[in-house]
């Protein structure tokens, strides 16, 4: 079934027309995706989305955004393990957060990852001799840099090839791990400090949310303003559900911000302070346009649970 998503987008495009939310397995799940992926055209924009929700299932989502015209399917997405889900799909567009083990089967050809993946999860196991790691040829005006990027937290163990067959791109990469996970040669030069949600200071998960927004958010070749979905913007960082939507509702209230259907949109009146949401240099930072977003952290601090 794999086959068929690479070859072409009418499998995603018949799963949509057909089902209103159905039941998939992990090998429909890497075929969608597929599908997803051999469909992307200019000026289009695909996100899959899957988070976990009870019992081992995972809430999905593949959202669309052509000619300007957002849609969004939803799935259920069941592995075979409630431990562990195999990932055997592309490795791009992909935002997954488990509490549970992320498997990615041995492949034929070096293993590779991005552009535009996120994994949050317990345990990694990244299967095979190698991985290369995706570069886009070239970047539209609209797109940040880190829209390339390939983020990794792992809160226990992780287990990688010996072999980076293709290296990232500066600063394309951040593979987060606690502080008591070992990693070898050549991971190590790309280790950084996962800090757990509990741990960390309100004040800088508001920021840390900002700085995503700005990151996601995007006109994708289009006219208007730039948007981002909601359930990718949601998964790449640390607030969720209450908090999320708390943090959201200050932004439409403050008229930075307004959803439609799957979207967010950063109002026009906002574009004069936008800033990276990564250190890059020579790019505008929060701290430079703190006397707007300051008071907006805040705000949403005093919402955060």
């Amino acid at each position: 079934m794999i086959e068929v998503g690479n070859d072409s987008s009418l499998l995603f495009d018949l799963v949509a027309l057909e089902f209103d939310e159905p039941f998939i397995d992990e090998w429909q799940f890497a075929a969608l995706h597929a599908s997803i992926a051999a469909g992307e055209f200019s000026g289009a924009l695909a996100s899959v989305t899957a988070s976990e929700v009870q019992g081992g299932e995972y809430e999905a989502a593949i959202s669309l955004l052509r000619a300007g015209v957002p849609s969004q399917t939803q799935l259920t997405l069941i592995p075979d393990s409630s431990q562990t889900l195999r990932l055997y799909g592309p490795l791009e567009g992909l935002t997954l957060s488990t509490s549970g083990e992320v498997r990615i089967p041995r492949r034929d050809t070096p293993t590779v990852l991005g552009p535009d993946l996120f994994l949050h999860c317990k345990t990694l196991v990244i299967e095979g001799p190698a991985i290369e790691f995706a570069h886009r040829a070239a970047l539209r005006s609209d797109l940040d840099a880190s829209n390339n990027a390939v983020i990794i937290e792992v809160e226990n163990n992780v287990q990688l090839p010996n072999v980076i067959a293709r290296e990232p791109s500066p600063g394309d990469f951040e593979l987060r791990v606690s502080g008591t996970s070992t990693l070898r040669y050549p991971w190590v030069n790309y280790r950084q400090t996962l800090e757990l949600t509990d741990k960390v200071d309100p004040n800088d998960r508001a920021v840390r949310f900002l700085k995503m927004l700005m990151n996601l958010t995007r006109t994708h070749g289009h006219a208007g303003e730039r948007g981002a979905f909601m359930m990718k913007l949601q998964g790449c960082q640390s607030l969720k559900g209450a908090d999320f939507k708390a943090a959201v509702d200050v932004l439409n209230g403050r008229g930075i911000t307004r959803v439609e259907g799957a979207m967010i949109y950063v109002r026009d009146a906002y574009e004069p302070y936008r800033f990276s949401g990564k250190t890059i240099p020579g790019q505008r930072l929060i701290d430079d346009v703190w006397d707007v977003w300051g008071p907006v952290a805040r705000e949403i601090a005093q919402h955060l649970r």
